[in-house]
């Protein structure tokens, strides 16, 4: 088994959309796993943990007439907005450079109905060495078997070492539980001699009865449905304008906000708008 950590290259993310990497044998989506990225770090995304990927035996790798598909580990990466899965990985996604347009704002759905197979980033796994970390980069829509940068970070530790390292732990925790089984005593000795010295007991006050609220009505669950009508009041809508420098306007929904949560009601939104320059912020 391997330890590997993915990071991602994603210039074209919108407000409130994250990326997740998918398995290729992860059908249904159900274990997706979340990349993270902080202002000093933009546009690489990365996983919070090094994750677990089991390798196959020599013979398998070495064996030529053995499907690709045992022999690397195949994922994509979905765009994750507004509470559910909206789409997957793009060109536009990634740096200008590699931007080939055209492609547009496909959900999950065209791309399912569409007769072009599904593309996969493909990492070999002849190039991984077990007990050690990686750190695998990929550019968000380019895919294939080129499109996966791998990078050897840490070897695993000589077993001597570990060796020595265990009994240096060991020593120091025995010690360290000797001193907090003296320090116990000691405590123990000195209440003891507190408690004869004083005469008086020390007890503590008994716990108070829990409290019920007797003869308040209960609530009654409340049940919308798709017929029922919502109204949003708030100092801000989820909505970014953006001018330019020739004076046109352009609006983006703002997915992070909260309040764009996607529902099933008739929603009305009051309001106003933040744009760039808000606040004399240019």
């Amino acid at each position: 088994v391997a330890q590997v950590e993915f990071r991602a290259r994603c210039e074209g993310l919108r407000h409130g959309e994250d990326v997740f990497l998918i398995r290729s044998d992860d059908i249904n989506m159900t274990n997706p796993e979340p990349l993270y990225t902080t202002a000093s770090s933009f546009p690489w995304y990365k996983t919070l943990n090094s994750r677990a990927v089991q390798l196959p035996p020599e013979t398998v790798l070495q064996n030529e007439t053995v499907e690709n598909s045992l022999k690397s580990f195949s994922y994509r990466y979905a765009i994750f907005r507004a509470g559910v899965f909206h789409r997957w990985e793009r060109l536009s996604d990634g740096p200008g450079d590699v931007t080939i347009g055209g492609d547009g704002d496909v959900t999950m759905e065209d791309e399912m109905a569409s007769e072009t197979g599904p593309t996969y980033h493909e990492m070999p796994l002849r190039h991984l060495i077990d007990r050690e970390l990686y750190v695998v980069q990929n550019v968000l829509g380019v895919t294939g078997g080129n499109s996966v940068d791998i990078e050897h970070i840490r070897q695993h530790s000589e077993p001597e070492v570990k060796t020595a390292d265990t009994l240096l732990n060991r020593t120091h925790r025995n010690n360290s539980s000797a001193s907090s089984m003296g320090a116990l005593r000691s405590n123990r000795n000195s209440a003891s001699s507190f408690g004869a010295l004083s005469g008086k007991s020390v007890g503590f006050t008994a716990t108070p009865p829990p409290f019920h609220s007797k003869g308040l009505p209960k609530k009654q669950p409340v049940h919308l449905n798709s017929t029922d009508g919502l109204v949003v009041v708030s100092a801000f809508l989820p909505v970014v304008l953006h001018r330019s420098d020739d004076g046109e306007w352009s609006a983006d929904w703002d997915y992070e906000a909260l309040l764009s949560m996607q529902t099933h009601l008739r929603v009305t939104r009051v309001g106003i708008v933040k744009w760039r320059g808000w606040h004399g912020n240019r």
